[in-house]
């Protein structure tokens, strides 16, 4: 995936976090592989039906035909991040994790998939690992603002970490265009929580 969609896919997640439900990659651009080869009619079709059931609220079928993909398609990223986003949607974050691991056998270094395996990681309570993913999705890509932003919501909240939350938000404001004014504040009540201590 180029650096300029995965920008743009990164931006979409961010915005779906902050309105409370995922955003799936729509457009060619979900389905590029690991070259520059243009996908094939069928796999831009089957794509294209996802996400009208998807828009349509039938989000089974959406799940049913990027699980088609993956398997038909599997060097295709899109689709399996597709996949995995839709079954978070279902709440469904068994099923999530174990198509994100297929996912990454396939892309390993696919960073936007490393970081919704650690979302679906956290949603099950896997803080540890959650931990861990994020921060290899990080290697992946340093440059990742929401993975620093999550990080640190990780290690905050559920890790209770002042230290690493307090790294991974100041890093996040580093690499956002503008600082967050939220995580600003975020910032200012752990210096007080660690001077307290």
């Amino acid at each position: 995936m180029s650096r300029f969609m995965r920008r743009c896919a990164e931006w979409a997640l961010l915005l779906a976090c902050l309105s409370g439900c995922a955003s799936l990659q729509s457009g060619s651009s979900a389905l590029e592989p690991a070259g520059d080869e243009q996908p094939p009619a069928e796999v831009l079709s089957s794509h294209q039906d996802a996400l009208a059931h998807l828009e349509a609220g039938r989000f089974g079928a959406a799940v049913e035909e990027w699980r088609a993909l993956t398997v038909y398609a599997p060097a295709y990223p899109g689709p399996w991040l597709n996949l995995v986003l839709a079954l978070q949607r279902q709440h469904d974050y068994v099923a999530a994790e174990n198509e994100a691991r297929k996912g990454l056998e396939f892309h390993p270094e696919f960073a936007d998939l490393q970081h919704q395996l650690a979302v679906v990681l956290r949603h099950r309570g896997q803080f540890t690992a959650a931990k861990a993913a994020y921060q290899a999705a990080l290697a992946m890509d340093p440059g990742f603002a929401l993975a620093q932003r999550n990080l640190g919501v990780l290690c905050d909240l559920y890790l209770h970490d002042l230290e690493c939350a307090q790294a991974a938000y100041a890093e996040y404001q580093q690499l956002s265009s503008e600082p967050d004014a939220e995580v600003n504040r975020w910032l200012a009540d752990l210096q007080r929580r660690r001077s307290a201590r």
